[in-house]
């Protein structure tokens, strides 16, 4: 039974299911697929546009239908979707509350540019959004007008010169080997923990943070001191070489878990995609605060399994090398991971970029 009628469907109520769906997204750990808000049978059925126009809020919940069918086809993952029906929730907000916009159709580029250097809401930001929120907010809204357009709602493209500025995110550096072995001695929270360290060695083995959320106890096979790495939207599926340090602390990690074979190795939940990753990446932090390198602004999670593609770098020479332990599909993101600049003259790595 559908959730919504698109013939009981006008534009008012269109807009109280817009800002219904952008509350519900408010919401920690909430999704498209999860609020079963969305019904993109009757919500794309139902558009159209009355005497007064299309409201910001209208649009913007067909907007996010249509990216909820994207993920059905496949074209994007549902991670995907989500972030971008949370931006965009915002942006529908802005021009409908601090614009004044109340028809869709009379939103121009500065009015969009005017969200994208809007100050960020979140504590502690500052007056001016960073480049990454800037960039987050410009990709949004791209799509937000690109899907009204596909559906007829809207005829301009705005932000079609608008340079954006350069990224800040994803800067890391790969670990040395003194501070990997700093890592070995704070794995431990305390004497009776498998949990840190078992994550650490999975950092080793290259898997990234949404990746250590799903390795299981039947992915590890320690005769042969591989662990299957299933991969992601951004990685490959493929084997993981473990470190010799890493195959006794997984041991040991096996024997407190019972060797149960679908039993997770790190994540204890049962979150979205997002609240897993996250849960790896804070379990990394925690132990690179405890050995000391926390302060440094380039030591990131993502810092270990650069180290272990640095490492394949330094014996092989050979950045597709790295890019198959690492499960990079483009070479140039292999070579930033662990800041290789290619032949000739090369910056030192911690100044160089890694991929989002």
């Amino acid at each position: 039974m559908p959730l919504y009628e698109p013939t009981q469907l006008d534009d008012n109520e269109l807009c109280q299911l817009g800002r219904a769906i952008a509350a519900a997204l408010a919401e920690p750990g909430s999704s498209l697929r999860g609020a079963q808000l969305l019904a993109v049978d009757n919500i794309l059925l139902a558009a159209y546009v009355n005497p007064a126009g299309l409201s910001p809020e209208a649009a913007f919940a067909l907007v996010a239908s249509a990216c909820q069918h994207r993920v059905e086809v496949g074209d994007y993952t549902q991670q995907t979707a989500d972030k971008l029906a949370q931006v965009q929730a915002k942006l529908a907000t802005y021009l409908s509350r601090v614009r004044g916009i109340g028809d869709i159709t009379t939103a121009g580029d500065q009015d969009v540019r005017a969200f994208l250097l809007a100050p960020s809401s979140r504590p502690g930001a500052g007056l001016k959004p960073g480049p990454d929120l800037v960039n987050l907010r410009a990709w949004a809204a791209g799509v937000f007008f690109q899907e009204l357009r596909r559906l007829g709602e809207y005829r301009c493209q705005p932000l079609v010169d608008f340079e954006r500025p350069a990224r800040t995110k994803g800067l890391w550096r790969p670990l040395s080997d003194a501070e990997v072995q700093r890592g070995h001695l704070h794995c431990r929270r305390h004497s009776l923990d498998t949990r840190g360290p078992a994550a650490w060695a999975l950092g080793e083995a290259t898997a990234g943070t949404a990746e250590i959320a799903l390795v299981v106890v039947a992915d590890l096979d320690l005769a042969a001191g591989t662990v299957w790495l299933s991969g992601t939207s951004r990685s490959l599926p493929r084997y993981g070489q473990l470190t010799d340090w890493g195959r006794d602390v997984l041991a040991l990690r096996l024997e407190a878990l019972g060797n149960e074979p679908a039993a997770p190795l790190v994540y204890r939940g049962r979150g979205t995609p997002q609240s897993q990753q996250a849960s790896s990446c804070h379990v990394l932090f925690d132990i690179l605060r405890r050995a000391g390198l926390g302060r440094d602004p380039l030591v990131k999670p993502a810092s270990l399994r650069a180290w272990r593609g640095a490492k394949i770098f330094e014996r092989t020479g050979d950045i597709t090398a790295v890019a198959a332990a690492l499960g990079y599909r483009s070479l140039d993101d292999a070579a930033n991971a662990i800041g290789w600049a290619g032949p000739g003259p090369a910056e030192p790595p911690e100044h160089r970029r890694g991929p989002r």
